[in-house]
């Protein structure tokens, strides 16, 4: 085994954190051969190294700091403002707020994020299942029920995410267990093997998340794969450094007497060890004290662990700043502009992946069309709203961009926000109708910033949409 831990069983690479280490060489030999895998049509790794694998990254997530800030990094620049789901009708939405609630969909979406990029996959299983699975007299799989399966909207869902080291094998088409002579393409996946190879789970209630495609391989690969290597270097720089700093924080004395050999020996029995702080010295003319310089040279440290960093950095696809947290050397504010390679590489995590996963898990959740709402994520960092209001507003003038388009631009809820205006309007009429109905805005009572209340526009519909006058 190529991998090794504590008694917990969540432990680093065989002899890391340990007196026994390996040795790099050895190491990186362990890693490339668990690369290999069995087969390039099969996946990277075979399931006892997949389950070690498992163990190892959730050991490096809870102790290696440089990894759990890469995670980190990836999981709150793919969320940014955060996802919406936006529907049409608002029975549709009662229904969902409450289904979201009971399912804590937010941390469920963080928990998800999360798992896929430090595991490389996982695995969201809705229960009660709608496909049975299960081996026929001739061995082969036989699937009881539609691939897609609808799921009956007036029943409770259940959703329960796996790990990639629960999953043994992702059946497709083409594998010999359900139908040869077909390609194997993970496009074409019907089934899930548990761990004993006994128990199936048929694609129609599974979501596979995954980010890192290769080919037509059927797992997915960690965000912190190709860096392993780099992060035991960053491991081996720090401790080396830690002994470095210790050695030369020794202060070495030296005694030079002059005299026979009986004369050294009588003050070497006399003082042996460095004199406390404070001790006043008084020697004869033929003995003098020394305290000599540590010829230890370490000019070329910082330049080594930039080197380890911006190893790490490019394996990761993230500035340096991303993963060690440190701005002294880099400018933040260039790094986060709206057109840098960071910003654009979330933007098409989130349009490419996230967003057509979390759509197919409220179809799941509530048995809901994908022409009843819609998934929109938030821009990947918080911008400053005036300038995009600014930049908004001339837009949805001529009619080119909607409301609800620009409501999602400034990271607001288009639901959320129309329920409110409506709210706000309906109490506005209720202290108009109290104040005598004069219809003025002088008549209604100041909002906290001392100005009046507004008036309902002419052809308002109270909802945020307004519906055209006569004259236009």
């Amino acid at each position: 085994a190529i991998l090794s831990g504590p008694g917990s069983g969540f432990g680093p690479i065989a002899g890391v954190g340990t007196n026994q280490s390996l040795g790099i060489a050895a190491e990186d030999a362990g890693w490339i051969s668990a690369g290999i895998g069995i087969s390039a049509a099969q996946s990277a790794f075979g399931t006892s190294s997949r389950e070690q694998m498992v163990r190892y990254l959730y050991w490096l997530y809870g102790h290696h700091p440089l990894a759990k800030n890469i995670i980190s990094h990836y999981v709150n620049l793919t969320i940014g403002e955060g996802f919406k789901v936006l529907w049409k009708k608002e029975t549709d939405r009662t229904r969902w707020r409450q289904i979201a609630s009971e399912v804590k969909w937010a941390r469920r979406v963080r928990r998800t994020i999360r798992m896929t990029y430090l595991l490389g996959e996982w695995f969201s299983v809705f229960f009660p299942l709608t496909q049975q699975v299960q081996r026929g007299e001739d061995g082969k799989l036989q699937i009881n029920g539609e691939l897609d399966a609808p799921r009956n909207p007036d029943e409770p869902v259940l959703l329960r995410g796996l790990g990639p080291d629960q999953i043994m094998k992702v059946i497709t088409r083409g594998d010999d267990d359900y139908d040869r002579g077909t390609t194997p393409d993970a496009e074409n996946v019907i089934a899930y093997a548990r761990r004993d190879d006994q128990h199936f789970l048929g694609a129609g209630d599974v979501i596979h998340h995954r980010t890192e495609e290769i080919g037509n391989l059927t797992r997915g690969q960690s965000v912190i794969y190709p860096v392993l290597k780099y992060l035991r270097y960053w491991d081996k720089f720090v401790d080396n450094r830690h002994w470095l700093n210790h050695m030369r924080a020794r202060i070495p004395l030296v005694r030079k007497v002059t005299g026979g050999a009986a004369r050294v020996s009588a003050q070497a029995a006399r003082e042996q060890t460095l004199p406390p702080p404070g001790t006043m010295l008084t020697e004869n003319q033929g003995t003098s004290i020394e305290f000599p310089t540590l010829n230890l040279d370490a000019q070329d440290a910082q330049h080594d662990g930039r080197t380890i960093v911006m190893a790490i950095a490019a394996g990761v696809n993230l500035p340096v700043y991303f993963v060690i947290s440190d701005a002294a050397d880099t400018n933040y504010a260039g790094l986060m502009a709206s057109d840098s390679p960071v910003v654009a590489m979330f933007e098409g995590l989130q349009e490419d992946y996230w967003i057509p996963d979390l759509a197919e898990m409220v179809e799941m959740l509530t048995g809901a069309g994908d022409d009843e709402f819609s998934v929109e994520a938030g821009a990947v960092m918080k911008r400053n709203i005036k300038t995009i209001s600014d930049a908004c507003t001339p837009l949805v003038d001529r009619f080119i961009m909607s409301r609800q388009s620009a409501a999602q631009k400034m990271g607001l809820d288009w639901d959320e926000e129309r329920e409110r205006i409506a709210l706000e309007r309906s109490e506005e009429a209720g202290f108009r109708s109290q104040a005598g109905g004069s219809g003025t805005p002088d008549a209604l009572p100041a909002d906290k910033g001392g100005r009046p209340a507004r008036d309902v526009a002419p052809g308002d519909t109270g909802t945020g949409d307004r519906r055209p006058r006569p004259s236009e």
